[in-house]
């Protein structure tokens, strides 16, 4: 990314997706530095004046879309590659941080946690009552366990050992 000496911090803070508020505060540094920081909070306008507004709204409007043009570059640049291909189509740096803040905000930590947290209890209660076996494992993505958990054995270890005579 070139640009700015400051546009150089978010070089070294792409968006990975669970760094998203760091991101987004270097984010804003950048773009207020660059004057352009309205326009992840005023909606783009979707549409051209029309020919009955004065020549001052005409030039708001095309500087609106050049720094809604330098911002999207400057998010796009600065993310994974996986991040890019899902926002390399939005319309405006706007919708972009808007689709970023509901998948990475900061509520949506807690709720992500939440929701998995129900679902391994509810994994856990019905492995308990099928086979008996109340172990659930969760891995993140691209982990793997290099050992497995070993079968349990009646009467190994437990006490005494029943005779037969």
């Amino acid at each position: 990314m070139s640009g700015t000496a400051l546009a150089k911090i978010l070089d070294k803070h792409c968006l990975e997706g669970h760094n998203f508020p760091e991101w987004f505060r270097n984010l804003k540094i950048v773009l207020i530095s660059e004057k352009i920081a309205y326009v992840i909070d005023k909606p783009f306008p979707r549409q051209p004046p029309g020919d009955d507004v004065t020549e001052e709204e005409h030039a708001r409007y095309f500087k609106h879309i050049q720094d809604d043009t330098q911002a999207k570059c400057y998010i796009l640049a600065s993310m994974n590659s996986e991040l890019q291909k899902q926002h390399e189509h939005m319309d405006c740096a706007n919708d972009m941080i808007t689709h970023l803040q509901e998948l990475y905000g900061e509520g949506t930590r807690n709720r992500r946690f939440g929701a998995l947290l129900h679902m391994l209890v509810t994994a856990e209660k019905t492995f308990k009552k099928e086979s008996g076996s109340g172990i659930v494992a969760a891995f993140e993505k691209g982990s793997s366990s290099s050992t497995k958990p070993k079968p349990k054995t009646k009467g190994k270890g437990k006490g005494k050992e029943k005779k037969t005579t």
